[in-house]
C-alpha cells in the first residue's frame, strides 16, 4: 500500500486551452502501429508537438485496403510535408523528431472543443511560417505572436542565415 500524505496546497487544476487554428509547425515525437477499433485495419498513430505549446496533437494513419488512393495519398502528404525522401509507412515510423507543418481545426467533442490536424501542408506552403519555438511546458499559450501567414511584418531577405530543422 503506498504511503502518501496528499497536501492540496501542491495542486493546481490544469486548464488547458486547445491549440488555436490555423497553422503551426508540428514536430512527430512518436509514431505507434496499432489497429484501428472502428475498421480493424492496421494504422500508425503520430503524437506530435505543436511549435510553441504545451498541449499535444494525434493523427490517426488508418491503412485502408479497399481505399489504396486515400491511403497512398495521406501517406505522400505527411512525407512531402516532413520533407520524407521515399513516401512508405516505414519512413514515417522513422521520422521521430522531424518538423513538418499542419493546418489545426476545432472540433466539439463530448461538449469540449478540442484540436485537430486537419491536414498537413506542404514544405512551400510551410516556409512562411515562423521558425521552430520549443514548447514550453507550463504554459498553453505561445511565447510570442507570430505571423501566421504571408503577409509578413518584415523582409524575409533581411534575416540572418539560420539552418531550418527540416
Amino acid at each position: 500500500m503506498v504511503k502518501w500524505d496528499f497536501n492540496p496546497d501542491d495542486y493546481e487544476e490544469n486548464a488547458f486551452a486547445p491549440i488555436p487554428q490555423g497553422k503551426h509547425r508540428v514536430r512527430i515525437r512518436e509514431v505507434e502501429e496499432k489497429i484501428s477499433k472502428s475498421s480493424g485495419n492496421d494504422m500508425l498513430v503520430l503524437t506530435l508537438d505543436v511549435s510553441g505549446y504545451a498541449s499535444t496533437l494525434w493523427f490517426y494513419l488508418v491503412f485502408m485496403p479497399d481505399n489504396p488512393k486515400m491511403t497512398n495519398q495521406r501517406i505522400g502528404e505527411i512525407c512531402e510535408s516532413f520533407g520524407l525522401d521515399k513516401p512508405s509507412p516505414q519512413a514515417i515510423i522513422d521520422a521521430v523528431g522531424k518538423v513538418g507543418a499542419a493546418n489545426v481545426k476545432h472540433d466539439l467533442y463530448e461538449g469540449k472543443t478540442t484540436a485537430k490536424i486537419n491536414y498537413f501542408l506542404t514544405r512551400k506552403q510551410a516556409e512562411v511560417l515562423p521558425a521552430w519555438v520549443e514548447p514550453s511546458r507550463g504554459t498553453t499559450e505561445m511565447p510570442a505572436a507570430a505571423p501566421t501567414n504571408a503577409a509578413l511584418p518584415f523582409d524575409l531577405n533581411s534575416l540572418p542565415d539560420v539552418e531550418t530543422p527540416f
